[in-house]
């Protein structure tokens, strides 16, 4: 008998089936003819499939055998997530030929599939800013390779999921988060360390690459002349020049949000009271005086020419042109991040921009 599969616009012989059509349709069938009330033992439902298919082929297939009871044995974090009502378990340990630990997947507040996939980590957690595969997240696999690096876009994530992961009982590893400085205080970047959450030592992660050490290490690597770093800070200092009022407010913004998320209107008896302790909340907020003192600090960077302290203040990710600009490239960060990945003294110099304490933790193997 000849069986045919068929397509959007042909039939075609079932040997020229592809191997995830032939696995889905293997699928299928089999768990068409399970027995009544009983338990299908899926290992690895995303094998050969689409990532497009999996989760609405099983959504059809428990739909179908509603009686039966699925257990999947997945890798596939996506899939796991997708299995809304489902209970879910992880193995903590296991020998092979001795005993395993399986525990309930703990209630959190981190996403479910972060939690899933960073919970059987044997090294420490270090959350960054950025997304998967991010610019942020290749450096600092680069730089700190001791360390499970999860990427969760912005820097409240990493300070909610540092606190959240660290709530967990009885994990193998501890977090740790890592934020760019931007405009916060002192006292909000050491409030923020006692929680295991660290910053660097510049604005913006991409600052790194501008710090004058590595950008000596690059230019001996290109073989170019350390006049490019001259011209290169002098660009910088005269754009920050035109930029300072941006700066300014900008800083000025930040501070009043700061205010706004940690402080609160002291709770009145009457309405009278509320008034009060509302013009009081309202009298902290200097907005002037806040600027008036930025702007002589930002002011006396300029005169000073003070290079260091203009890129640890300078938020603007997009000071990477004066490096393409000097070094007649097109992908000066691309190339600075291969660089750093391959050079020790690259390393090195960045690695100076990060607290001790991190270091420390990396246990110093930074190569």
């Amino acid at each position: 008998m000849n069986i045919l599969a068929k397509g959007e616009k042909e039939e075609y012989a079932i040997i020229q089936m592809s191997d995830g059509e032939k696995v889905m349709l293997f699928l299928i069938a089999q768990v068409l003819q399970a027995p009544s009330d009983g338990f299908i033992i899926i290992d690895e439902p995303e094998m050969y499939l689409h990532k497009s298919i999996v989760k609405k082929l099983w959504n059809l297939l428990e739909a179908e055998r509603s009686d039966c009871i699925f257990i999947y044995l997945t890798h596939d974090l996506d899939f796991a997530s997708s299995r809304k009502y489902a209970k879910k378990v992880w193995i903590k340990s296991y020998a092979p030929t001795a005993s395993w630990t399986i525990e309930d997947l703990p209630n959190n507040e981190l996403p479910e599939t972060i939690l899933m996939e960073l919970l059987g980590s044997r090294n420490n957690i270090l959350f960054c800013e950025g997304t998967k595969n991010s610019y942020d997240e290749i450096i600092y696999n680069n730089l700190f390779p001791n360390f499970t690096i999860s990427a969760v876009e912005s820097c409240q994530s990493v300070i909610n999921y540092t606190k959240a992961f660290n709530k967990l009982k009885n994990t193998h590893s501890k977090a740790y988060g890592i934020i760019d400085s931007d405009f916060r205080e002192d006292s909000e970047l050491k409030s923020l360390k006692e929680e295991e959450i660290y910053n660097i030592k510049l604005a913006e992660i991409e600052n790194l690459f501008l710090d004058e050490d590595f950008l000596e290490h690059f230019c001996k690597h290109l073989d170019e002349d350390n006049k490019i770093i001259a011209a290169i800070k002098h660009d910088i200092i005269c754009q920050f020049k035109n930029d300072i009022e941006l700066q300014i407010s900008n800083y000025v913004s930040a501070k009043i949000n700061h205010y706004f998320s940690n402080s609160h209107v002291k709770k009145g008896n009457n309405i009278n009271d509320v008034k009060k302790h509302f013009d009081i909340f309202i009298k902290n907020i200097e907005i002037n005086d806040w600027h008036d003192n930025r702007k002589s600090l930002l002011e006396k960077l300029i005169k000073e020419e003070d290079y260091a302290g203009i890129i640890k203040r300078y938020n603007n990710k997009g000071l990477k042109i004066f490096g393409n600009k000097h070094f007649k490239i097109t992908n000066f960060q691309e190339r600075a991040i291969k660089f750093l990945s391959k050079n020790k003294g690259a390393k090195l110099s960045i690695l100076k921009n990060f607290p001790s304490e991190l270091i420390d933790l990396h246990d110093k193997k930074i190569i």
